[in-house]
């Protein structure tokens, strides 16, 4: 016959310790092209991102958190002593599978630097676009981005991500900060 060990109570309790009830974990999922994470902040609210590039390579990010709305954000890959391609005076738009421009000539890049002294350079959809640019994503394969120095130069590419995995990872950030997939734009 079995013996029972009785240290069963003792496990219990170290796992209650360990892990206790309505603590939040951080979250990390792949598929495709994409990857998402969420973290939660020391108040417990989860922000989410679902992202693509990375890894020495410019990034394109979908940022998520219940009760903000969603935001979409292209960041430039930087370097510690040099300067971003991107300039303040700069016009970026984004245009999918090489249609005209879905958000264009408005777009200008935010220029700073970050805890460590590396410069950052981003560019982000207004306030009210991401909803209507997210959705559009939704039924595109690319998503190119595009720069000009100002008025009569023509844009050029300066980052062509795929799309490949966006919208599961877009729900996957929808299921765990609690927004609805029609969420309006973060202000």
């Amino acid at each position: 016959m079995p013996r029972s060990c009785p240290c069963w109570p003792g496990a219990l309790l170290l796992a209650f310790v360990l892990f206790p009830a309505g603590a939040t974990q951080d979250l990390f999922w792949e598929h495709k092209q994409w990857r998402t994470y969420a973290e939660a902040d020391a108040n417990g609210v989860r922000h989410c991102v679902a992202m693509t590039g990375g890894d020495g390579d410019n990034m394109l990010e979908l940022h998520a958190t219940a009760g903000v709305g969603v935001s979409i954000r292209f960041e430039e890959q930087t370097y510690r002593g040099l300067e971003p391609f991107l300039k303040a005076t700069d016009v970026l738009s984004f245009r999918l599978d090489g249609s005209p421009a879905v958000l264009g000539g408005h777009l200008q890049p935010s220029l700073g630097y970050d805890a460590d002294g590396i410069p950052t350079a981003s560019v982000s959809v207004p306030a009210g676009a991401a909803a209507s640019l997210i959705a559009a994503m939704r039924n595109a394969t690319t998503l190119t981005v595009l720069h000009s120095r100002g008025a009569g130069d023509a844009p050029d590419a300066i980052g062509e991500f795929s799309l490949a995995g966006f919208t599961a990872n877009y729900l996957k950030a929808v299921e765990w900060c609690g927004i609805t997939p029609d969420a309006q734009a973060a202000r």
